[in-house]
């Protein structure tokens, strides 16, 4: 596996593909986590709290919504990769599919 993984041209289009899938899920799950974040704060409310002499402001981050909306982004996020993956997919076997041909008519 590993020896040809530093050979070029012994892999199909369809591993290739699948790789690059795979090691995209990656930036994309770092993002995912971003995205929780920034949506927890930007999201976050403030709340009084009566500490016996004064009112204290509380802010508070709203996890729930940050999760729900970063586990929507991932959705969609991935949805998005395995499209443009399967798109790559198609261009390159529609590349070896003319190489094979126009090797044929040589």
């Amino acid at each position: 596996m590993f020896r040809s993984f530093f050979t070029f041209g012994e892999w199909t289009a369809k591993q290739t593909i699948r790789w690059l899938f795979l090691i995209g899920i990656l930036p994309i799950f770092w993002y995912t986590i971003e995205v929780v974040q920034l949506t927890s704060l930007m999201f976050s409310y403030t709340s009084e709290t009566f500490t016996g002499t004064q009112y204290m402001p509380m802010r508070t981050e709203n996890y729930f919504l940050g999760i729900l909306i970063g586990a929507l982004f991932y959705v969609v996020a991935v949805f998005f990769w395995k499209l443009i993956c399967e798109l790559l997919l198609f261009i390159f076997r529609s590349l070896e599919v003319f190489i094979q041909k126009s090797e044929q008519r040589d």
